[in-house]
C-alpha cells in the first residue's frame, strides 16, 4: 500500500502555505464587480486564478472554462490524472439583500 503521508510530508509546507494563500482571497459572490471575464465577481475570479496559476506554476496543463470553472490535468493518454474542484462562495447578509 502506498503511505501517502510519507510521499506527502516533503512538500506539507508549502502546501500549507498555498492553501492559507488561498483562504485569504475573498472569494465572496459580488455580482456588482461581475463581469464577462468574472461572471461571479472579481474575488471569486481571483480565487479561480490563483489555483490555475498554481496548476501551471506546478507544470498542469490548466482550462480556465468560460471563466465559470477550471481544471488541471497531468500526463496524457491511459495515464492522465485530472484534478476537479468546486469553488463554493458564500452570500453574507440577510435574504432580501441578496435577491
Amino acid at each position: 500500500m502506498v503511505n501517502w503521508t510519507k510521499i506527502i510530508a516533503p512538500y506539507k509546507k508549502n502546501l500549507l502555505i498555498d492553501l492559507e494563500k488561498l483562504l485569504l482571497i475573498p472569494s465572496v459572490k459580488d455580482l456588482e464587480t461581475a463581469s464577462p471575464e468574472a461572471p461571479f465577481g472579481q474575488g471569486i475570479q481571483e480565487a479561480l486564478n490563483y489555483m490555475l496559476d498554481l496548476g501551471k506554476r506546478d507544470s498542469f496543463i490548466t482550462k480556465d472554462v468560460d471563466h465559470y470553472a477550471g481544471h488541471l490535468e497531468i500526463g496524457q493518454g491511459e495515464k492522465l490524472l485530472g484534478i476537479l474542484s468546486q469553488r463554493i462562495y458564500l452570500i453574507f447578509g440577510t435574504d432580501e439583500e441578496n435577491n
